[in-house]
């Protein structure tokens, strides 16, 4: 074969195998929220078992208040009466005294707000770009992850922002769908008033800065019932998962 054929043969062959190349999709995120005591851990513990990363933001706010976490000095410097040491002289926020510091004083939970919320979201946004595996990849499925935002819908009322962001595509966004828990008032009140240290006026300034459960529910694109037994919620969110895939 002469050269430049060669040359030109192979060429093309590279390219053919560019183009037969599938695209990178970007993943699907899913945004889960709820009421306080709406059932979200169950969701997404069970977002786990089908092998969805989820990101937790409130545990990853108790890491940033727990010994060595990184909030503790700039949360501290504001609400010095949260400080607390363990045996070994380890400083730490006690979260239920900071609580108490911020509730009904919509000055210090603005304050607070503005020392953790930017922290959450650098660790979101980094979630994003390189989330935990935790299972084989399928092949031809795009893949999914899930953040737990509570007050998401209450972020936008104030401004806040639908998509969440990601510095490194391109488009600077992300496709959303929103999956709302739902458990009847009773059993709401029920869970919340079982936590330590919970009072029915705590309970009752908690409720009155959330959307009702009924509003987030006729809000979001799925909605979940919880309370009903774990099998119904696992039926009714792998319904849900395969009505994303299919449209999405």
């Amino acid at each position: 074969m002469n050269p430049f054929h060669s040359l030109l043969a192979s060429t093309q062959s590279r390219r053919l195998g560019r183009l037969r190349r599938p695209m990178t999709q970007r993943p699907i995120v899913l945004v889960i929220t709820g009421s306080i005591g709406g059932g979200k851990t169950t969701l997404s513990n069970l977002l786990r078992e089908a092998r969805i990363a989820v990101f937790d933001s409130d545990q990853r706010v108790h890491r940033m208040m727990a010994v060595n976490g990184r909030a503790v000095s700039r949360v501290a410097r504001d609400f010095p009466e949260s400080l607390r040491f363990n045996p070994q002289n380890q400083p730490y926020i006690d979260r239920v005294s900071l609580g108490n510091c911020v509730f009904a004083d919509d000055r210090r939970l603005k304050i607070l707000e503005s020392i953790l919320h930017p922290m959450v979201e650098l660790e979101r946004k980094r979630f994003l770009q390189n989330p935990p595996r935790l299972g084989p990849k399928r092949p031809c499925q795009r893949r999914i992850m899930a953040i737990d935002s509570p007050l998401y819908f209450e972020r936008l009322q104030t401004g806040g922002s639908r998509v969440f962001t990601r510095p490194s595509d391109p488009c600077n966004s992300l496709p959303n769908w929103v999956i709302a828990t739902v458990a009847p008032d009773f059993l709401q009140k029920q869970r919340v008033m079982n936590r330590p240290r919970m009072t029915a006026a705590k309970f009752a300034g908690i409720t009155a800065k959330q959307l009702p459960s009924g509003e987030k529910s006729l809000r979001a694109d799925y909605s979940i019932p919880s309370g009903i037994g774990k099998a119904a919620s696992r039926r009714r969110l792998r319904l849900a998962l395969t009505s994303i895939r299919s449209i999405t």
